[in-house]
């Protein structure tokens, strides 16, 4: 199995926060699985520019109405970031104890049902995604890991290229610059609404 050389976690300004008070990128568990041994799963991509299942459906008036931004919108209500990982050591993040899979061995080690798999590919195509490019880990990945240029934050600019931002606190306050409030809807919340 050919590892990319880089792999992207993508989220949002409301997220950061979060992830900065926990110190991880954690995997995320579907409430509503078939199969209620389901392993939760941190998601990666190989795409550079953005996952389009990483727009959730959000509600910008307090949970009344759900839509699903455009990216532009997205970015900006609330700003749009990614974690860029470096993969180009595969042996060296499994010694650290964080084991990347490709797409194709999820579902198996993560016990996701059959069904959940097939509604995640179609819902991932209809909204223009590749699941070829989709990958995950069980493990809590540590934001610390910038330090060792292993983990990069970045921060999308209007144009939609990326700028590197100088760490986890910089990260916070381009955050905090955006004092939008948005609710997700989690899939858990809308079970046949798997993947979106």
């Amino acid at each position: 199995m050919k590892f990319p050389d880089t792999l992207y976690h993508y989220t949002i300004g409301p997220k950061i926060p979060l992830i900065v008070h926990s110190a991880h990128l954690k995997p995320f568990g579907f409430g509503g699985a078939a199969n209620p041994r389901e392993k939760a799963v941190l998601w990666w991509s190989c795409n550079p520019e953005w996952e389009p299942t990483a727009t959730k459906i959000v509600s910008l008036d307090g949970g009344r109405s759900f839509e699903r931004p455009t990216v532009r919108a997205l970015h900006d209500l609330v700003g749009c970031f990614r974690f860029r990982l470096d993969v180009r050591n595969p042996v060296g993040l499994h010694s650290a104890g964080v084991k990347l899979l490709p797409w194709t061995r999820i579902p198996l080690v993560a016990g996701i049902a059959a069904a959940d798999v097939q509604r995640m590919v179609l819902a991932g195509l209809e909204l223009g995604a590749v699941p070829n490019q989709w990958w995950g880990c069980l493990e809590e990945v540590p934001v610390q890991w910038e330090v060792s240029g292993l983990l990069q934050v970045d921060l999308m600019q209007p144009n939609g290229s990326w700028q590197p931002l100088a760490g986890m606190a910089e990260a916070l306050e381009r955050a905090h610059a955006n004092p939008t409030q948005i609710r997700q809807l989690r899939a858990s919340q809308v079970p046949q609404a798997r993947g979106l």
